[in-house]
């Protein structure tokens, strides 16, 4: 199958201006912002859907109802949390990162 040529440069541009920041507000909590390519992107939510499909509903209405954009972070969480989990090689990745960054490796 040929793609043409005006999608083929769309794709190009997408990826080369995909781009994430990652950092820490005034009170704390972490900014993640990113622009994602549609083939990106689509993978993302996929898993995240996924993710959050796997967890279910809130046990017994014991906490408030989430919304999508709190679901969507549980779920971005527990995705780091497995590949932590399952893979030395990003154990040892989140460290480095970190240290790189000026932080401790058990921050």
């Amino acid at each position: 199958m040929t793609i043409p040529k005006n999608l083929k440069t769309k794709a190009l541009a997408q990826e080369i201006t995909s781009s994430a920041a990652c950092y820490r507000d005034d009170d704390g909590m972490w900014v993640i912002r990113g622009n994602l390519s549609k083939a990106e992107g689509e993978l993302l939510i996929k898993a995240l859907d996924a993710i959050q499909e796997q967890c279910g509903p809130a046990g017994e209405n014991k906490t408030p109802k989430k919304t999508l954009g709190q679901k969507r972070a549980d779920a971005l969480t527990s995705l780091a949390e497995h590949y932590i989990a399952t893979t030395q090689e990003g154990l040892r990745g989140a460290k480095q990162r970190r240290v790189q960054r000026g932080g401790s490796p058990r921050n």
